[in-house]
């Protein structure tokens, strides 16, 4: 896949301190950026169409795209169960889709997802590297639901894992998460 053309784009998002949701800097250049992946979706390597549908997926949410967000990770789950491949393809995709059906406020299935993946990255230690997202998304999710207590406590396990790992930048994201979250508790008291 030709990449150089990607670069170009202002492919960033910006967490909007409300909602704690990453919209795109750039819908023009998201938009662009769709057009161009999908030219390179017909390719024979499923590791490298999987990792193209996960991107169209995650650009298609930022922009509010969500069925569209839902059929690429869906179908990118798809392609993992079907081909058997590394399970990490699947938790990642499985998280993007809980994730989007959180936006979508289908509570329900991103709950399900969610805990479904909070189990399997406690559970197994080749997982555990994406225990900090699910445990950040999930407390996005609660967040939008108002269950702040409960939000803000999955914002503090993420942060345990995140300050171990090191990571400034995922640090940073959850921080904004716990003060605002913290804010609206104090805020509701």
């Amino acid at each position: 896949m030709n990449t150089s053309e990607l670069e170009t784009l202002n492919l960033s998002s910006t967490i909007n301190e409300d909602d704690l949701r990453d919209y795109a800097v750039s819908v023009e250049d998201h938009k662009k950026a769709l057009e161009l992946l999908k030219e390179n979706l017909n390719t024979d390597d499923i590791k490298i169409k999987i990792q193209i549908l996960g991107q169209l997926g995650t650009f298609s949410r930022r922009i509010n795209l969500l069925e569209d967000a839902k059929r690429y990770f869906s179908e990118a789950i798809e392609l993992v169960n079907e081909h058997q491949l590394d399970r990490r393809f699947l938790i990642a995709n499985s998280l993007r889709l809980a994730h989007t059906f959180h936006w979508d406020e289908d509570y329900k299935n991103a709950h399900t997802i969610f805990s479904e993946i909070i189990l399997i990255c406690q559970s197994k230690e080749e997982f555990y590297i994406y225990l900090d997202f699910a445990y950040q998304h999930f407390g996005k999710c609660l967040f939008d639901e108002k269950n702040y207590s409960t939000a803000l406590n999955y914002f503090q396990m993420a942060m345990e894992i995140r300050e171990e790992k090191g990571d400034q930048s995922l640090i940073d994201s959850t921080l904004i998460a716990i003060n605002t979250t913290e804010e609206k508790l104090s805020l509701s008291s």
